[in-house]
């Protein structure tokens, strides 16, 4: 991937990110799990990096979503929103090959972290098109 397309995407989800307090960081994955580009913070003491991680979950997250679906005669995922005592995570994907995850605080209302995956979604969408 060339690096002005991954150095758009970065500054797309970087604005967003920046306009809605409370997300801590953006990841955009392959279907494999693989990070395409992300705006979580770097651990320097893991040996995995954020992005790997959470680019892995991701896409099994889509994946067993998909799964859960054809199982019981449903289809076209749209979203997926986890909520927690520790915070939130929404997950879409952008098209068939890549899709996109944020983490939020919990103090992030729901909908906007909604908002601002989809709005992230419809740039890296255009921009990867």
């Amino acid at each position: 991937m060339e690096s002005t397309t991954t150095d758009r995407l970065k500054h797309v989800l970087e604005s967003i990110q920046k306009d809605l307090n409370g997300i801590l960081g953006f990841v955009i994955f392959t279907n494999d799990g693989f990070p395409i580009i992300s705006t979580l913070p770097v651990n320097p003491r893991s040996h995995i990096s954020e992005q790997e991680l959470f680019s892995a979950i991701g896409a099994g997250l889509i994946a067993l979503s998909e799964r859960t679906l054809r199982q019981i005669k449903m289809s076209g995922l749209n979203k997926i929103t986890i909520e927690s005592s520790d915070g939130n995570v929404a997950v879409e994907k952008i098209d068939d090959e890549t899709g996109i995850m944020a983490i939020s605080t919990t103090d992030t209302p729901l909908g906007m972290l909604r908002l601002a995956v989809e709005k992230a979604r419809k740039s890296a969408k255009e921009i990867l098109s």
